[in-house]
């Protein structure tokens, strides 16, 4: 399996670029490079008999290197509550014209929120809400034959995807 490449520019490998500006308040900030390219193309291998024209079907994707930013702010309320913010912006791999209706992927704009409580010093609970929104897209692709058959129509759509995630996370320290 290819997976993709990923760089990030960040503090010590661990994370994003943090700024502390007093006892509460913390900045951070990121970018991360993608390379997409990598993955060439979407391809099944079926259980049907060698020669088959069902045996392997292949989606090429012609995905390119894009770029990942984010910031966020961090606000220490007291010794046991932490607020946080973010925003994120990932370009799309892909454009109007290479868009696959299976992988429908543009723009993302991610907003998100959370908190972290601190009962002690060896335990944390984090809470976090994000939204996710992606810039309206295009997909369009030409009718297929298969044996003078025609086994898929010729479409065209337009789409906006959105998502909204809860996570949680405990932390103990041992």
């Amino acid at each position: 399996m290819t997976l993709v490449d990923m760089k990030k520019l960040c503090s010590r490998g661990r994370g994003p670029k943090q700024r502390t500006l007093n006892d509460r308040w913390m900045l951070q900030g990121g970018a991360a490079w993608i390379r997409w390219s990598r993955l060439q193309a979407v391809k099944v291998v079926n259980d049907a008999p060698a020669g088959s024209p069902f045996a392997t079907s292949e989606e090429p994707l012609g995905w390119s290197n894009t770029w990942a930013y984010s910031m966020g702010a961090s606000y220490q309320f007291d010794k046991q509550w932490v607020f946080r913010a973010g925003y994120a912006y990932d370009g799309s791999p892909t454009n109007n014209a290479k868009r696959a209706v299976r992988i429908p992927v543009s723009n993302r704009k991610i907003f998100a929120i959370g908190a972290g409580w601190s009962p002690d010093e060896d335990t944390t609970i984090d809470v976090a809400l994000a939204y996710i929104q992606e810039s309206a897209g295009r997909v369009d692709a030409d009718g297929r034959e298969l044996l003078g058959v025609q086994v898929q129509p010729a479409y065209s759509a337009k789409f906006k995807n959105s998502a909204l995630g809860l996570g949680t996370q405990l932390t103990v320290h041992f």
